[in-house]
């Protein structure tokens, strides 16, 4: 599935954010393939990319996302510890279902 799928509202901290999702060339992103705005309350991610590449975009901005909504000034990560959270984090919950599932249940 692509992530023009997904619902184009989020709801982050309680605070509502929109997913935009299009081209590279429409969003403007440069040589990025994500973007995220604490002041618009967006997340754009390039769909024209590999699904795989999106996965990893959208949760690379969510982490983003967090880190500017609740972390300031020196507590605030870098964007290499993002990159290094995105990835660990994406791989632990890709590569263990039981895992994911347990976490993620809400029964």
């Amino acid at each position: 599935a692509n992530v023009t799928a997904l619902s184009s509202d989020m709801v982050l901290w309680g605070e509502q954010w929109e997913l935009v999702t299009n081209d590279n060339h429409a969003l403007q992103l440069g040589e990025q393939y994500a973007s995220s705005s604490t002041h618009e309350y967006q997340i754009r991610v390039d769909s024209s990319q590999p699904v795989q590449r999106q996965r990893s975009a959208l949760f690379h901005e969510l982490v983003h996302a967090v880190n500017r909504s609740l972390l300031t000034g020196e507590n605030a990560i870098s964007e290499q510890q993002t990159k290094i959270l995105e990835a660990g984090l994406l791989q632990a919950l890709r590569d263990n279902p039981e895992i994911r599932s347990f976490i993620f249940d809400t029964a």
